[in-house]
């Protein structure tokens, strides 16, 4: 890769700078001679030349081709928000938003004891199940299926088409469960055990019922682990709840997964916590913190910008489409918020 702005170090072998490149670098040439070239950040066009004896590297997973979005540029982005239109849908406390298959959005009303969709475009709500809401925290979406966990009572999971409850597993081994995200086609569910301070992986024994049996635990360093957010099948986000902060988990050797501190957030002066992260197709990442702002970081944990909501609100979750509709679940005002900036991305 041809840069101007890059740093070349020698006397240092490319497993010392694969670690090094990981906390500051996404691009990385490493040379047969023990050297290597570290590049800061990725232009917006750029030339990769082939060189005998090299080999290039992308240590933090991100890709200028694939991660850019349609609009890389942050300011912009926040400034068609400002004046997008809004819709709302009243929902008392909702909890984590989920876009399915079949054009709905969903969470949680407490106030109803319902599972509730709503039309993913003009907020209408659509059908709803009852359920026992009084401590849901951890709700998810995969291959056609709901799946609800509450503190003390099993697992449910609900058939998307039907709306049905088509099974009750209980997870022992979870405590206070906060997130639930899916691996390998559904065949791994790991959820953030909040009580224990761990990720707890489960494997997919029966399809008809569904059902999963324990595989593993594994004590974390990221304290209360909440939100959870899949990137692919060997590299995940988690947030902590208690120290503000973000961490990741990434290539699992026998089961154990690394785990990789990334940043602590900033401009807290709230006790809320870090409920979720949210990642766009520009690999920027989405910080809720319960209150009426969003933080917005880079890969590398450096703030790129905020979005404030009207001073009543606290958002709890964000989900946010490939041409950047964006949805909010704020506990604060009782509802869910769609704003759409008419961004069209070919």
């Amino acid at each position: 890769m041809q840069s101007i702005n890059s740093t070349l170090i020698i006397n240092i072998s490319c497993n010392q700078c694969l670690c090094y490149s990981k906390l500051s670098y996404p691009v990385l040439n490493c040379f047969s001679n023990n050297s290597c070239q570290f590049f800061p950040e990725f232009p917006l066009t750029y030339r990769i030349k082939q060189i005998i004896d090299a080999r290039l590297y992308f240590p933090q997973r991100i890709f200028q081709n694939i991660s850019q979005g349609c609009i890389p540029n942050t300011d912009t982005l926040l400034n068609k928000l400002i004046w997008s239109s809004m819709t709302t849908a009243n929902i008392s406390n909702p909890s984590e938003l989920l876009i399915d298959d079949y054009g709905y959005i969903s969470t949680i009303d407490k106030s109803l004891d319902t599972f509730s969709r709503f039309n993913i475009t003009n907020l209408k709500l659509m059908n709803s199940i009852g359920i026992d809401t009084s401590s849901v925290m951890a709700i998810a979406y995969d291959n056609g299926f709901y799946y609800i966990k509450a503190y003390t009572t099993p697992l449910v999971i609900i058939n998307s088409t039907s709306l049905t409850i088509v099974n009750n597993i209980s997870l022992t081994s979870v405590n206070r469960a906060r997130g639930i995200i899916f691996l390998k086609n559904g065949q791994i569910m790991v959820v953030s055990s909040y009580g224990t301070n761990s990720l707890v992986f489960f494997n997919r024994s029966n399809t008809s019922p569904i059902n999963y049996i324990f595989i593993s635990n594994q004590l974390i360093n990221c304290s209360g682990p909440y939100g959870m957010w899949r990137v692919n099948d060997s590299f995940f986000y988690v947030t902590s709840y208690n120290n503000y902060s973000l961490y990741s988990y990434s290539d699992p050797i026998n089961g154990l997964w690394k785990e990789t501190f990334l940043f602590t957030v900033s401009n807290i002066n709230n006790s809320n916590g870090v409920p979720h992260v949210t990642v766009d197709n520009g690999n920027r990442l989405w910080i809720s913190l319960g209150t009426q702002t969003i933080y917005i970081y880079n890969q590398q944990g450096n703030i790129l910008g905020n979005y404030t909501m009207p001073s009543n609100s606290k958002i709890a979750d964000i989900k946010i489409l490939a041409n950047y509709v964006m949805y909010f679940s704020d506990v604060g005002m009782n509802r869910i918020i769609r704003i759409d900036p008419n961004i069209s991305c070919n």
